[in-house]
């Protein structure tokens, strides 16, 4: 079974490549869902290889937009601050 972590962000440039980069090693995939970032923490998380949706704020609703487009069998949902 795939493992996929899908993350809510606004605004998290300064924590979402860390989390990113320790998730590699525990999940087959990392959905980064954005709510409006305006610094920098999509390019982060892409350039991490994190997958990167976005939309308008609001958690739950970045949580089923990140869901929707991961292709694992199992969903991790994750708060940007996690700490793997």
């Amino acid at each position: 079974m795939r493992t996929a972590a899908v993350i809510a962000t606004l605004n998290e440039a300064e924590r979402i490549a860390g989390l990113v980069r320790a998730l590699r090693g525990e999940v087959d995939e990392v959905v980064v869902s954005d709510g409006g970032s305006t610094d920098g923490t999509l390019d982060r998380a892409q350039a991490e290889g994190a997958r990167v949706v976005h939309g308008p704020p609001g958690r739950g609703a970045q949580l089923d937009r990140g869901a929707a487009v991961a292709v694992a069998d199992r969903l991790w949902f994750l708060h940007a601050d996690t700490a793997v």
